[in-house]
């Protein structure tokens, strides 16, 4: 299994960490099972409904997890990969959010 995961996984952990809410919380605020809210903590994809439910329940709109202000979102993570986030923008031109720490390693 790939030891990376997407910046909403990434997000979301930091967020349940900031709000000291541990995961049994956070699966009775959601009304899943504990084991149904690890399961999106490690897979690579999440509905948008659950991510929605997700949001309200934590009390942060949907853009928090979406944001592309690279001062919040973690840039870095073990086994010395980096998260670099590509989207398309209204007119679907390709758009790349790379972090520092990932510009100060390709600059080596």
């Amino acid at each position: 299994m790939d030891n990376e995961l997407s910046i909403i996984q990434l997000k979301l952990k930091d967020l349940l960490k900031k709000k000291k809410i541990s995961v049994p919380e956070l699966a009775e605020m959601l009304k899943m099972t504990k084991q149904n809210v690890y399961q999106i903590l490690k897979s690579k994809d999440i509905h948008v409904l659950t991510l929605e439910k997700i949001a309200k329940s934590l009390g942060v709109s949907m853009n928090y997890f979406f944001d592309n202000d690279s001062s919040k979102q973690p840039e870095k993570i073990e086994n010395g990969k980096f998260i670099i986030q590509i989207e398309f923008d209204e007119d679907r031109n390709l758009k790349m959010n790379l972090g520092s720490d990932f510009v100060e390693y390709i600059k080596k």
